[in-house]
């Protein structure tokens, strides 16, 4: 353990410091036998109300906030301590980061990591950016919401970002794997709750920033905040690149210390897109750098893929990688998953899942169908229960306003009465547009596919790649795409 205390800030520690640590754990349930704890605090919960749980599985050594004496006592008011290791810090959170860092001995050290944040865009440029980099001969490990994957290994992501000790050890395994470079979603979350602490990011990208989170964040500027502390932590050798479409990105450009790059469809940008020609098979454009331009024909829908093109694009370019291969990588991937992600079962109608849970996410999606199909469009969406409420009367008016039919839904209403969700979204939608209020989701689409004839476009909104649903406490199985599959076949 003493080894690892060096990376830690203003940390009091009584007890013993030779002691051998297994590993870091900050959930109590995973803890073994030798393992050191750290009690965070969670959004439900504070974890300094388990150590007596986390001591009884075997913990060595507790990292918390509170001084010995202030922590919870065993039944009979006996210290739950006892003779354990107690390590006293300012910021539970932060030493996770960067113990779990010096735990794993700093793989992102051999790694160069680029992360990617803003509201809407991150996964698909994650993505592309992958497809580049494994185009120019690279291994390419995948950190968003849709997973973690490098090589052969896959796992479900739990977080867009994961928490700081599950970060790094799988930085560790990719490194281990042969892994050169990492794509990687970096959420405001993450960032507010520290747990890319200890991450030198090589670049950062600013895809956009609209209405999300609210409910965690109160307000833009804070949520703002909260995604600029990516750029105002980069190192001097670093490189961002930044959307300039986006006015906050200006907002960055003033604290910003490193090299950086424009991406952009309006005025002028360092990275932009010309000669566009949008269909319901791809997206073709000439992409212009400061240096060359270069066809590029997407297999992916819509305008907001050119944004996000462009945004890996700026990242290979800030690499040296030639035109030629970049243009190669970015029209070698096929889809995202549920990413406008086409359900093609023979049908005479598009069908698009998509996990648009946003305001101008919603109106990306819609503005896509509409661009590529000829007839009505059906746009079926919910919200998220114990989320942003602001956003829902918004989403209701965008959908209402861009499409010919709405069906209001269920999305994952969590402890949140479904209906009275709807009556939220429903609150923005103006008199007289047509809406259908069906709060059972599956049926929900099955009545959207149902009711759409050829040429027509059926929008599956908010849950995308999910395959999962959640009502209460439950857990339900519950896949869009399926869902439509099944009903069409």
């Amino acid at each position: 353990m003493k080894d690892l205390l060096p990376s830690l800030r203003e940390a009091k520690v009584s007890g013993n410091r030779d002691l051998e640590i297994t590993g870091i754990e900050y959930d109590s349930r995973r803890v073994t036998p030798g393992n050191l704890f750290v009690a965070i605090k969670g959004e439900k919960t504070d974890g300094h109300l388990y150590i007596p749980q986390a001591l009884k599985r075997g913990a060595l050594a507790v990292v918390c906030q509170l001084p010995r004496d202030s922590l919870p006592r065993e039944e009979g008011g006996t210290s739950a301590l006892g003779g354990v290791a107690h390590i006293l810090v300012p910021d539970t959170r932060e030493a996770l980061a960067m113990l779990s860092a010096a735990f794993y001995s700093h793989p992102q050290k051999d790694l160069e990591v680029f992360g990617i944040t803003g509201t809407n865009g991150k996964t698909t440029t994650a993505f592309l950016l992958k497809s580049i980099l494994e185009g120019a001969g690279e291994r390419v490990g995948l950190l968003t919401t849709v997973g973690y994957s490098w090589g052969e290994e896959s796992i479900v992501a739990t977080h867009t970002t994961p928490e700081s000790k599950d970060l790094q050890e799988i930085l560790w395994k990719m490194k281990g794997a042969g892994v050169t470079k990492v794509a990687m979603e970096v959420s405001s979350h993450s960032l507010e709750m520290k747990r890319t602490c200890g991450v030198d990011f090589r670049g950062a990208v600013f895809t956009n920033l609209t209405q999300d989170h609210l409910d965690f964040h109160k307000d833009m500027d804070s949520y703002f905040k909260a995604k600029l502390k990516l750029f105002e932590g980069l190192e001097a050798s670093s490189f961002a690149v930044l959307n300039s479409d986006d006015p906050r990105s200006t907002e960055i450009l003033k604290v910003l210390q490193v090299h950086h790059l424009t991406y952009g469809l309006k005025g002028s940008s360092q990275i932009s897109a010309s000669e566009i020609k949008l269909s319901h098979q791809g997206t073709s454009f000439v992409l212009s750098t400061p240096k060359w331009k270069e066809k590029v024909d997407l297999q992916l829908l819509g305008e907001f893929n050119i944004y996000n093109a462009l945004a890996a694009a700026g990242v290979a370019y800030s690499l040296d990688c030639p035109g030629e291969q970049i243009a190669f990588g970015l029209g070698s991937l096929k889809n995202v998953p549920g990413r406008a992600e086409r359900v093609d079962c023979g049908q005479v109608f598009t069908v698009l899942v998509d996990y648009a849970h946003t305001p101008e996410a919603l109106r990306g999606i819609i503005k896509l169908a509409r661009s590529v199909c000829k007839r009505r469009i059906i746009t079926v969406f919910g919200c998220g229960g114990d989320r942003d409420r602001a956003k829902r009367p918004l989403m209701g008016k965008i959908a209402s306003e861009l499409s010919d039919l709405t069906i209001v839904t269920s999305d994952h209403p969590r402890s949140e009465d479904p209906k009275r969700i709807m009556a939220d979204i429903l609150k923005g939608i103006p008199a007289g547009r047509e809406v259908l209020k069906i709060p059972d989701r599956k049926e929900a689409i099955r009545e959207g596919l149902g009711l759409a004839k050829e040429g027509d476009g059926v929008i599956i909104a908010g849950k995308g790649h999910e395959d999962y649903q959640l009502v209460g406490d439950e857990i339900k199985r519950f896949s869009d795409k399926e869902i439509a599959e099944n009903f069409l076949r």
